[in-house]
């Protein structure tokens, strides 16, 4: 109890800030439960492409730059040490083509039934 009261003072003290993201950083983006199946994955591997907003972000998946921009509480970090799936995965990800979340989110769904 006295741990979860810390958070919640520390979250909303003047004196907390959001984490901030610089284009180039890996995240996963938290996927909706009415865009998944309980069996699908619950996040989706990202990098930042810009920060389009105060507190927004633009992010690219491995099938392109997704069109809504997400903010920070929809994001998660991913370790430096951990960061290497994610960079397999985006290394050929296109970096013109802007592509709809809903489109992004079935590709992704297709992949993870056929492996």
């Amino acid at each position: 109890m006295t741990q979860a009261r810390a958070k919640i003072v520390q979250k909303h003290s003047k004196r907390y800030s959001p984490e901030r993201f610089i284009p180039g950083d890996f995240v996963t983006l938290k996927i909706p439960w009415e865009d998944r199946a309980s069996t699908d994955n619950q996040r989706i591997y990202c990098r930042v492409v810009k920060e389009s907003h105060p507190n927004r972000y633009q992010l690219q998946t491995k099938y392109g730059i997704l069109a809504t921009h997400y903010p920070i509480k929809e994001l998660l970090r991913i370790p430096e040490n951990a960061c290497d799936t994610a960079q397999n995965q985006l290394h050929d990800a296109p970096t013109k083509q802007v592509c709809s979340d809903q489109f992004a989110l079935v590709l992704a769904m297709a992949v993870l039934c056929i492996a």
